[in-house]
């Protein structure tokens, strides 16, 4: 089996020094999410002006060219009477997937972070409270790198006419552009968050494992096969959702090399100087925020799937059970080789120790391994 490297890519990735515009907005309206729906599925919430019109910079974005994820275009309700006093600052969606929390829930952050939190709230929506937001161990941490708690993170549950709305706009639109700014706020977080100081000795090799996740976008069947493989070579398999924030920014940031699938490299961000990153790619493209990622940070990760025994497999069946488990709503707890209920896709090597062996090869001939 021969290891390819994967350079074909979905998506755009214009980097942008620099910061993005805000606006601000007086007697804005907050339209929260629809009780029940799904994000995708829910065209009513969102920011209007006071002409009931959704104002530009506060919509989620992805694509190329940038595309409305859901919201509403027009509020058609009773526009509320009495005002929300005092300065709010508009982040966005929270997210309950950790990539999607770093692209769209952490996107209007530097507002924050270039301007303080002192004398602001901060609104966003989500669909659980703001208290349990910060139950979230990575959403608690990273955003209290900024500042940001429970006296002052805001999720109403019903339309609210807001009098000073500041609405910064996003620093990263998935698969699209990121600015400058994102990456030097995540260094800040990193540099917070970090409990090693700053002298990196590069001493481990790691590889982050899906084998005990129980939901996710995709997963590598017979995972355990490869991560095996990899300790006999000195690799530690670490599983990024059992760890703290924290713990993860240290892993990169003491690591030669780290290996994995996913959004739990998206974490390499928040450090000075990362780990060689080496993403094993599970479909035949890559996204595009792994570029954005690599700009912003100043790395840059190589990409590489197996061979021709390569399948990808997408299973729209899941989706329900998908969006439950980031709901914090599942049953399911760890996921095996035969349950993958909650994951969207799947990716088989064909033969998982002929792949095993091919990958550390593959490594040798970097210098990864002895």
């Amino acid at each position: 089996m021969q290891i390819q490297e994967c350079r074909k890519i979905w998506g755009a990735s214009e980097y942008i020094r620099g910061i993005p515009n805000f606006v601000q907005v007086q007697s804005a309206i907050y339209v929260p999410f629809t009780i029940g729906k799904y994000i995708s599925d829910d065209d009513s919430w969102g920011i209007f002006d006071r002409e009931l019109s959704a104002v530009d910079s506060a919509q989620y974005k992805r694509g190329d060219p940038a595309k409305i994820v859901s919201g509403g275009f027009k509020y058609c309700g009773e526009p509320p009477i009495n005002p929300e006093l005092g300065s709010y600052v508009y982040l966005g969606p929270i997210m309950q997937h950790y990539g999607h929390f770093l692209t769209a829930s952490l996107a209007r952050a530097w507002y924050p972070y270039l301007h303080g939190t002192r004398g602001y709230k901060f609104l966003v929506h989500a669909e659980i409270s703001s208290d349990e937001i910060l139950e979230i161990p990575y959403a608690r941490d990273i955003l209290g790198a900024l500042g940001i708690s429970r006296h002052n993170l805001v999720v109403f549950n019903e339309p609210k006419k807001i009098e000073n709305l500041i609405i910064p706009s996003a620093a990263i639109v998935e698969q699209n552009h990121v600015f400058s700014v994102y990456g030097d706020m995540c260094r800040h977080i990193g540099a917070y968050l970090s409990r090693r100081g700053a002298a990196w000795k590069k001493t481990r090799r790691c590889y982050l494992s899906k084998e005990r996740l129980a939901a996710g976008v995709c997963r590598l069947r017979d995972e355990k096969i490869v991560s095996d493989h990899l300790r006999t070579y000195g690799f530690e398999v670490l599983f990024p959702e059992q760890m703290n924030i924290a713990d993860q920014i240290d892993v990169y940031n003491e690591s030669s090399v780290v290996i994995g699938t996913g959004s739990s490299l998206h974490t390499a961000i928040f450090c000075s100087s990362p780990a060689k990153l080496i993403s094993l790619t599970i479909n035949n493209s890559v996204n595009s925020n792994f570029n954005l990622f690599d700009l912003a940070g100043g790395f840059k990760t190589e990409h590489v799937l197996p061979g021709d025994e390569f399948e990808w497999r997408h299973l729209p069946e899941n989706l329900c059970n998908f969006v439950d488990y980031m709901r914090q709503r599942s049953s399911i707890q760890i996921a095996s080789d035969t349950d993958l209920r909650a994951f969207m896709s799947e990716a088989s090597t064909g033969d998982c120790e002929n792949f095993a062996r091919a990958l550390a090869s593959y490594l040798c001939e970097r210098g990864f391994l002895e």
